[in-house]
C-alpha cells in the first residue's frame, strides 16, 4: 500500500492561507469585540489592565489588542511535545 500521506506523519487540512485567516479573525473578535466578563472579578481586572488589556466595566468586556497577544504569545509560548510525530533525528 502506497503512503500518500506528508512525510513525517502531518496531517494538516487547512492551508497557510486559511490558517492565517482564521489567526487574523482571531485577533480581530479579541480587539474589536473581546470577551464578556462576569462581576466580582475586579482582582482579575486590575491584574489585566495592568499587563495593557482594555476593560469596558459598564459593558463588562475585555478586549486585548493585536499587538499585546503577540507579545503574550511570544513571552508565554511553551514548547509542545507531538504525540505521534515520527523523531527523525
Amino acid at each position: 500500500m502506497k503512503n500518500s500521506g506528508k512525510f513525517g506523519g502531518l496531517y494538516r487540512p487547512l492551508g497557510d492561507s486559511q490558517v492565517k485567516a482564521i489567526h487574523e479573525a482571531s485577533l480581530s473578535i479579541l480587539e474589536d469585540t473581546g470577551i464578556s466578563c462576569e462581576s466580582g472579578q475586579e482582582e482579575l481586572l486590575a491584574d489585566l489592565e495592568k499587563t495593557g488589556a482594555k476593560i469596558d466595566r459598564k459593558k463588562s468586556r475585555i478586549r486585548f489588542e493585536k499587538d499585546l497577544v503577540a507579545e503574550a504569545a511570544l513571552r508565554d509560548a511553551i514548547p509542545a511535545d507531538h504525540p505521534g510525530k515520527d523523531q527523525h533525528d
